[in-house]
């Protein structure tokens, strides 16, 4: 298991919310065979070996610097504020990490967002991402090559323009970037712009947990519209991404019968 690393991207900032995400982290995944490591700037948090790296610089920096200090050639990679709801199936992820093994896959995605293009394995239901589609490159929990990942961490870099900037180039860039069709970690996405979600509140008192809610603040996603808005907002995603796909599909075919 010593060529897979799970990486908690983090900075001391977002410090309040390891408490949550490492009891959650042992509740569901408790029988985690791999190394887990804590990205920070300064502190640490208790029973988990934390990658200190000084001052907060940006995003793509700090992530540039905990993954040089990691040894394993591969990380799977999570954000601190994914709290995992449900028992994560270690043999699943060791048969898609055997598989981005032999596939020499730069990325694989361990839940479907976005979607795939198409499925190449039925078994593991797994699907390709095409290069140029929106979010082709994100931070969702992902298996990676860290030689892969590093590459794209361009210096002063927040999350967003990782996201952003790395999908628009992704055109040009000659990477395998694979999405599982099912979500491998199951999680509540716990915070927006430093606020938790509402739904997060209610669902950390679900699993008895607390925390500090008054400080960071509160976004109502419960209400009707708000439901309304996310699922129009989520529905013209995977639209753009169906129409990119059929547009790179179009020229493909194009192509080959010049």
């Amino acid at each position: 298991m010593n060529d897979l690393s799970v990486l908690v991207v983090s900075f001391d900032a977002y410090s309040d919310l390891w408490d949550t995400f490492f009891k959650l982290f042992k509740r569901y995944w408790g029988d985690c065979p791999y190394k887990l490591y804590l990205g920070a700037n300064n502190k640490k948090y208790e029973g988990v070996d934390t990658i200190d790296i000084g001052d907060d610089v940006s995003w793509c920096d700090n992530l540039r610097k905990y993954l040089e200090a990691i040894e394993s050639p591969y990380v799977l990679t999570m954000l601190e504020d994914y709290f995992l709801d449900k028992k994560v199936d270690n043999e699943s992820v060791k048969a898609l990490f055997d598989y981005v093994r032999s596939e020499d896959l730069d990325c694989l995605r361990l839940r479907p967002a976005p979607i795939a293009d198409h499925t190449v394995n039925k078994k593991l239901n797994v699907g390709v991402a095409l290069p140029g589609a929106p979010y082709y490159i994100n931070a969702q929990p992902a298996i990676w090559k860290k030689e892969s990942l590093l590459k794209l961490l361009k210096p002063g870099y927040n999350a967003w323009q990782f996201e952003i900037e790395n999908s628009r180039a992704s055109a040009g860039l000659d990477y395998k970037v694979y999405t599982s069709n099912v979500q491998v970690l199951s999680f509540h996405n716990g915070v927006e712009r430093g606020k938790y979600y509402a739904s997060t509140v209610e669902f950390l008192n679900r699993e008895g947990l607390t925390a500090d809610f008054e400080t960071r603040g509160i976004i109502d996603d419960t209400g009707c519209c708000r439901r309304l808005k996310e699922k129009a907002s989520r529905a013209k995603l995977h639209l753009c991404i169906k129409l990119r796909l059929y547009k790179t599909r179009f020229r493909n075919l194009i192509l080959k019968n010049i």
